[in-house]
């Protein structure tokens, strides 16, 4: 008989961290299937735990599993097909279409020929929580290098935006600092011993999770800040920074005519893709920074506007 490796059991469970003894504490049948695998996918593919000799599967358990690295993907990519899912996931065709029914049954995506979409591409702008997860690291690094240009006692005009609120996050514990914003998530980093945080007011903006508005573009008109950071949808290299939404637009020119200085925030992956509207001309923009500086003739035309391009260390290859 073969040594089992292990010392004593019971052993752990992967997919639940009870403890297996022999019994499974998950799946209600509590069917230990010994030596001899059930026919529910491949070895490789199937959670699975040995405690002295005896197999346990939970498929239950499985399942949900999978639907959650199926969502993971989809909230990554935007759209994904059943080639695709399968691949990932190493599973059959038939469990990936049982997948999504019950996924398009609970809401969580939307069934095409072939695959599925995230509700949101529908909405024609991604979801806050979904651009905040893309180009994280590109994000941090140019979070960090902004923060380094607001010294102590200023006012500073930040954003909304999965940028600005990267930036916002490092400076909201500084003391004798005052955040002018209209982003809802950064209101909520409100904390009594950290940097004063005062709200434009408007009215809300869900897909960016902003306060827009006549009565944010007014209050803004009676104020003064030293900085305005300022976040992109798109950059043209002839007409400068752009947004999606006519709202947001007013929102930023707003801060922008307010700012003694304006800072860019936009990483790379936005250069030559300009989006509906432009905010402002590169004239307007003080500093521009992203993860990585630009090339070739129409980053030099940038430049003989008077705008600063600092270009943070994080690596990123330019469209």
């Amino acid at each position: 008989m073969r040594r089992s490796l292990v010392a004593e059991p019971p052993i752990h469970c992967l997919t639940t961290s009870a403890t297996c003894q022999r019994k499974c504490p998950i799946w209600p049948l509590r069917r230990p299937w010994g030596r001899r695998k059930p026919n529910r996918g491949s070895e490789s593919s199937t959670r699975r735990l040995i405690s002295s000799g005896v197999t346990c599967y939970h498929p239950l358990v499985f399942a949900q599993e999978r639907r959650t690295a199926i969502m993971t993907l989809l909230e990554q990519h935007g759209r994904l097909s059943v080639g695709d899912i399968q691949t990932q996931l190493s599973a059959s065709p038939a469990t990936i279409r049982r997948d999504l029914g019950e996924m398009e049954r609970l809401g969580t995506v939307v069934r095409t020929h072939g695959g599925i979409i995230h509700p949101s591409v529908l909405q024609g702008e991604p979801v806050f929580q979904r651009r905040a997860q893309i180009g994280s690291d590109a994000k941090r690094a140019i979070a960090e290098r902004a923060a380094r240009e607001v010294d102590a006692g200023m006012v500073v005009y930040i954003d909304s935006g999965t940028s600005a609120l990267a930036v916002a996050s490092l400076l909201v514990a500084r003391r004798g600092l005052t955040i002018v914003t209209n982003s809802i998530p950064i209101l909520a980093l409100s904390r009594s011993d950290g940097a004063t945080i005062v709200s434009t007011g408007g009215t809300v903006r869900v897909p960016s999770q902003s306060l827009v508005g006549s009565d944010a573009h007014g209050w803004l008109s009676r104020i003064r800040v030293d900085v305005a950071i300022i976040g992109a949808s798109g950059l043209s290299p002839q007409d400068g920074p752009s947004v999606t939404s006519l709202e947001e637009c007013a929102t930023k020119r707003g801060a922008i005519e307010r700012a003694t200085r304006t800072i860019l925030i936009a990483d790379a992956s936005k250069w030559g893709r300009p989006a509906l509207i432009a905010f402002a001309g590169w004239p307007a923009i003080d500093t521009w920074i992203t993860d990585a500086e630009p090339v070739g003739p129409e980053a030099a035309r940038v430049c003989t506007f008077g705008t600063r391009i600092i270009a943070c260390e994080h690596p990123h290859r330019w469209p």
